[in-house]
């Protein structure tokens, strides 16, 4: 590739929010397509995992990859939001060209939101889980009451 200091070509942000949007909606880094696994490695905290079936691998719980995401990059104190601001730099405009520094910045900005979603999205079904796992132990108790039969298999499989 031969890219000419301040006319790179623009990253392709939307198919790599796409990529990051089928991986947490179909719930698996099977989906991560290797643009966005480029750009992802890129950001600043990530590595490669040495390639991207190891990455795969790596955040196959995608709670661990939006943690990730969210927890922004190793400086002190820097947020995805800097480094989305600091890709519109002058400077790093002039070395690649304001087509690539407004592209890399949408996408880290898409990542965000898309992760925001997601992590919404499973706290919303973590906390329904444990009403309704509550709600079961509640009539397990219940019924373990006027059951004694009942009783101790209940806390036979508590305890084991």
């Amino acid at each position: 590739m031969n890219n000419k200091k301040g006319n790179w070509p623009p990253v392709k942000d939307a198919a790599i929010a796409r990529s990051i949007e089928r991986c947490f909606r179909l719930g698996s880094m099977d989906h991560l397509t290797l643009d966005a696994y480029n750009f992802v490695i890129n950001m600043d905290g990530f590595i490669a995992h040495y390639n991207i079936n190891g990455f795969r691998a790596y955040y196959s719980d995608l709670r661990d990859f939006a943690d990730k995401i969210l927890r922004g990059g190793l400086l002190a104190g820097s947020t995805r939001e800097d480094e989305a601001a600091y890709c519109m730099d002058a400077d790093f405009i002039k070395e690649y060209g304001e087509a690539r520094c407004a592209s890399k910045a949408r996408a880290i900005k898409a990542i965000v939101s898309l992760t925001q979603g997601y992590r919404a999205k499973t706290e919303t079904q973590g906390a329904q889980n444990d009403k309704n796992e509550i709600e079961l132990l509640a009539e397990c108790v219940k019924r373990a009451r006027g059951d004694a039969t009942f009783a101790r298999q209940f806390l036979s499989t508590l305890l084991r």
